[in-house]
């Protein structure tokens, strides 16, 4: 539903002559239309859009139940651990990460139909301060979320019920360490699929994520099996593919924009966090509820926790 109306909102800015007024008031003016072209087909274009992108919706949750699949091949405790790390990782990063992919698209779109306004060549690479700003606010919440989950990975762990003297402790405590370090991509990899949106483009972030979960298919058991890794192999091929997902998003943008903003007082970080701000509250509501049932099940021992993981996984993967 979110990935429909995001995209209907996008269509509504870029397709149909609607362009933000000079003041910070939200109402917009119509443009006289340059020529009596007939309208786009609105519906055949919504379509084309929609489904793209709820593939790319569709594949973050199918790889984690993969990643969830080959740990649990390893027995009840390695997934156990694995498990509410993976709670953990997910509560850290979505809290501030969905709000910025949903409000990046809008801010883009806006973009995208001023300059069209004014008269900007179609083809050229376009100078959007809103795509700076999206890009330099997610890698400064990776980076701050990757070292909040790096530092911070025992005392995680004991408020969701891992004790220090529990067999899940040293396992959960690698394994989200290791993950944490992954926090930028998966922060960059969601801002950068919000700006490919607001450019109506669906088709580049799948691309881009399946090539990434690709890589993912064969790295598991490379570094699991082979490598003889464990949960911890893992994780590092989770997060290998996550760089590779983004650097090809970072690639595709940089043929449509410049990524960095001629100084760095043209960015908006403010509109970015007073926009988001909104979507924050509903986030942690879904968060919170899923964070209390992780850890009921991780105190209930290893067995109980497996359980839960796998069942959350599945839930998440065919609840789209």
């Amino acid at each position: 539903v979110l990935v429909f109306v995001k995209i209907c909102s996008t269509l509504s800015l870029q397709a149909s002559g609607l362009r933000p007024q000079p003041s910070n008031s939200a109402a917009f003016e119509i443009e006289e239309p340059l020529n009596q072209l007939p309208p786009p087909n609105v519906k055949r274009e919504l379509i084309m859009l929609s489904l793209p992108a709820i593939a790319s919706q569709a594949i973050d949750p199918m790889a984690q139940l993969m990643e969830t699949a080959y740990i649990g091949s390893l027995g009840p405790v390695q997934l156990a651990s694995a498990g509410v790390s993976m709670s953990i990782f997910n509560i850290i990063s979505k809290l501030f990460n969905i709000p910025l992919l949903s409000v990046a698209t809008s801010f883009v779109a806006e973009d995208l139909a001023k300059s069209s306004s004014d008269g900007d060549e179609k083809n050229e690479r376009k100078q959007l301060s809103s795509v700076s700003t999206a890009l330099f606010l997610a890698l400064g919440i990776g980076i701050i979320e990757a070292l909040a989950l790096l530092l911070g990975a025992g005392s995680f762990l004991r408020l969701m019920g891992v004790s220090a003297d529990s067999p899940m402790r040293v396992q959960a405590e690698k394994f989200l360490s290791l993950r944490a370090l992954g926090a930028p991509a998966v922060v960059l990899s969601l801002a950068l699929q919000g700006v490919l949106r607001g450019f109506k483009d669906t088709k580049t972030p799948v691309f881009c994520l399946g090539v990434a979960n690709l890589a993912a298919v064969f790295l598991f058991p490379l570094f699991i099996n082979y490598f003889q890794m464990g949960v911890t192999g893992a994780a590092t091929a989770t997060v290998v593919s996550q760089y590779i997902g983004s650097f090809l998003m970072i690639w595709f943008l940089s043929k449509r924009v410049i990524l960095l903003p001629p100084k760095f007082g043209d960015l908006k970080f403010g509109v970015y966090l007073k926009s988001g701000g909104f979507l924050i509250g509903r986030t942690v509501a879904v968060l919170i509820t899923m964070t209390i049932g992780t850890s009921m099940a991780a105190r209930q021992g290893p067995l109980a926790m497996a359980a839960h993981q796998i069942c959350m996984q599945v839930w998440l993967a065919v609840s789209l």
